[in-house]
């Protein structure tokens, strides 16, 4: 045991000494360089000018000198080396038995979905099928309990001796027993899921990374375990049914017990049935990478879009999803090209595969403008990342173009723009625009853009005003640094890509750098109609630009009328119950 403790002590030491003189190397370097321009100047201002600009988006033009590349290479090297103690830090946690049962756990996953989504959940909606045939079957059983119809008189109680009410109740009790069977898999399913999300925050506390204090967790964890519980309580209440109509079968014909039971058990089908419709919810899952993302609502986002596209998909990012994509942002900033601003290259990254999603850059176009961000040697290990490939990427992409539309609506008509009336952009002041959902159901997403084309710093007030929504005044005081030196200097006809960055591309990524675009989220007071009104304002009060929004709030009928019917079914399901009760009170009160 000393042993192993003194070797890990030789191996940290050596560690931490060589990630130390990689870090004195790279200052020794910044000092002599000091040292060597004092000269310059003047000459260093205008490099350090050209660096301010690869910052913001552009690839850097020429070769560097040869103190810049050594310090880059002991920059990578030491993500390098941090990338490495990630992982073997993960290796440390999860051991080959806990790795091999997670592999376990997320093929049964992968299994139990399958089935789910063709059979219960989604495709022939078994869940909800069954029990509809169960309660059918059920009532012409109590109807019927003590006669038969004179046509199975005639037919097949004479041939086989079979009663109408039994026969009934046999075939009942059968579809009850797949309906069991359909809801025990879901439950297994959620179990198993639910199972696999603890193991892996666990790893991440284990890591240090406090996952369990993620915004978005806490109440994806409540609905995770609030919807296992319903599953529960519907699988109960199943098996409930399923021995009332077995003890309906075999109790006395002649009796009134036996239709008291077979009324009980509907009541309790139905009851089971209203539960289920309540508590539906779209399938997620682990097994499928991204799978999280159709269930995850963000609690919180921010107002002012610093880097638009990262501040947006972050955002929407899952928990689960987001602590991966930290893993690979390390992966990511190793493989930059020296002189790339981290950030900057992942909102180029984020814009690129938007584009190549909406299918507007081929394949080959998008790996030409990866490689003005990425190495060559790490392109496909980018692009053909393990976890985060295309399939992932156009989940997230649809999924914030789901809930944000008026955001991308926003981009595509800076992107005409750009394309076919750059004089029209030069010839603004100030460009300003905004939108919201034509169509609003529970929330509203406003985005206002905001790029001051002038040579200063312009302070300005955007004031939002609607009766209709809450809250029904908003104000913000916003600094807009200048962007004319951007925008003047764009060439009259721009390609959405191409070689270097002389392309619609660079230039949407430099202008959402240097505007601003604020996210508002507005709740709506009514249906109907409604006014929402955008003024952009000096800081005496004048009116600079205007917009005004109109559109209509609707309220989502498929799912009100699906709680709805979960309601009167638990209302009706009660009903029953209480009456089987009470007909056997008076009954027994009557003799």
């Amino acid at each position: 045991m000393s042993e192993e403790t003194a070797e890990g002590g030789v191996d940290e030491t050596a560690e931490s000494d060589l990630v130390g003189d990689i870090l004195s190397k790279a200052k020794d370097i910044d000092e002599k360089k000091e040292v060597e321009v004092d000269d310059e100047e003047d000459e260093d201002e205008q490099k350090m000018g050209i660096v301010g600009k690869i910052s913001s988006g552009i690839q850097s033009l020429g070769q560097l000198t040869e103190e810049e590349e050594e310090r880059v290479i002991a920059q990578r090297d030491i993500d390098r080396r941090i990338l490495r103690a990630t992982s073997e830090a993960d290796e440390e946690v999860w051991g080959d038995k806990e790795r091999e049962r997670h592999a376990k756990m997320q093929k049964l996953e992968r299994g139990l979905l399958r089935i789910d989504r063709l059979l219960l959940s989604d495709g022939v909606n078994l869940l909800v099928l069954l029990p509809a045939i169960i309660i059918i079957l059920e009532i012409l059983a109590w109807n019927w309990w003590d006669s038969s119809p004179a046509w199975w008189e005639g037919s097949v109680e004479d041939t086989l001796g079979i009663e109408f009410g039994f026969t009934v109740a046999g075939i009942a009790f059968v579809v009850s027993g797949a309906w069991m069977l359909g809801i025990l898999l879901t439950r297994q399913r959620l179990w198993v899921t639910q199972s696999i999300m603890s193991d892996e925050v666990e790893r991440f506390q284990k890591m240090g990374r406090p996952f369990s204090s993620m915004h978005g967790y806490p109440a994806f964890k409540s609905m995770t375990t609030g919807t296992l519980r319903n599953r529960t309580t519907t699988l109960i209440l199943c098996i409930f049914a399923l021995i009332l109509l077995l003890f309906g079968l075999f109790s006395d014909k002649s009796a009134e017990n036996g239709q008291t039971v077979l009324l009980l058990g509907i009541g309790v089908t139905i009851l089971a049935l209203g539960l289920h419709l309540i508590s539906r919810e779209t399938l997620y899952s682990t097994a499928e990478p991204g799978g999280i993302l159709s269930v995850y609502e963000p609690p919180v986002h921010p107002a002012l879009l610093g880097q638009v596209f990262s501040d947006l998909m972050l955002t929407h990012m899952d928990p689960f999803l987001r602590m991966r994509f930290e893993d690979f942002m390390q992966r990511f900033r190793t493989s930059l090209q020296p002189g790339f601003d981290p950030v900057i290259g992942r909102e180029r990254l984020f814009y690129i595969l938007h584009l190549h999603r909406r299918g507007a850059l081929s394949n080959e176009d998008r790996r030409r403008e990866v490689a003005e961000i990425i190495v060559d040697e790490d392109i496909d290990e980018i692009l053909d990342h393990p976890f985060f490939n295309d399939e992932v990427w156009a989940r997230l992409l649809d999924r914030c173009k789901s809930r944000c539309p008026s955001f991308f609506r926003i981009l595509d008509r800076l992107e005409h723009s750009l394309r076919v009336d750059i004089q029209g952009l030069k010839s603004k002041d100030l460009i300003f625009d905004v939108d919201m959902e034509n169509v609003v159901y529970e929330h509203a997403s406003l985005f206002c853009l905001l790029i001051n084309n002038s040579e200063e710093t312009r302070s300005v007030v955007l004031r939002i005003e609607s009766p209709d929504f809450r809250p029904g005044t908003i104000h913000l005081n916003l600094s807009l640094p200048p962007a004319s030196s951007i925008i003047s200097k764009l060439p009259e006809q721009l390609a959405l890509s191409s070689e270097g960055d002389d392309d619609v591309l660079a230039a949407i990524a430099n202008l959402l750098n240097v505007g601003q675009l604020n996210w508002l989220t507005l709740l709506p007071e009514r249906l109907g109609e409604a006014t929402v009104s955008v003024s952009l304002e000096d800081e005496d009060g004048d009116l600079i630009l205007g917009r005004v929004v109109n559109l209509r709030v609707k309220s989502e009928w498929n799912r009100r009328l699906t709680k709805l019917s979960g309601l009167i079914s638990i209302a009706v399901g009660a009903v029953a119950i209480i009456s089987a009760f009470a007909l056997k009170i008076i009954d027994f009160l009557s003799n």
